[in-house]
């Protein structure tokens, strides 16, 4: 699974090889340019060897940019985010799973996937983010 970047100026003066640094992947016969892994994803390890090792964001957070050690931050209320998600408001032209939180269901931050109105409630509007934004059935 490791991976060496060649090095030899500033490597191990025993092998000459260092790890690809964490946030990259460093394919066979790679140089001094180590590739980012991709928004959307991350990775703390060292020495990846491909792009597949980096992991995908995980649910309830978003990685929006390259080379990232960890997720940026959760995703904004009204939103879910269910994996390698790269904004914190997924609306249609992002990467993962995610998306609006949609009508009959509420989204407060970090959510993973929508949580259903509860029994005897409903909601019209998509967004919804706390109970409060669910509206009680009244039968009369």
């Amino acid at each position: 699974m490791y991976m060496y970047l060649c090095l030899f100026t500033l490597g191990n003066s025993s092998s000459g090889y260092l790890l690809c640094s964490r946030g990259f992947y460093c394919p066979a016969g790679t140089g001094r340019n180590e590739s980012a892994c991709p928004a959307g994803t991350y990775s703390n390890q060292l020495g990846l060897t491909d792009a597949s090792f980096c992991l995908q964001c995980t649910g309830g957070r978003y990685c929006d940019v390259t080379n990232l050690t960890a997720p940026a931050g959760d995703c904004s209320p009204g939103y879910y985010c269910t994996e390698g998600v790269n904004t914190p408001t997924p609306t249609g032209n992002h990467t993962g799973t995610g998306g609006i939180c949609p009508q009959g269901y509420k989204c407060p931050g970090a959510t993973v996937l929508p949580e259903g109105c509860p029994a005897g409630t409903y909601q019209v509007r998509n967004y919804a983010v706390l109970l409060r934004d669910i509206i009680k059935l009244v039968t009369f």
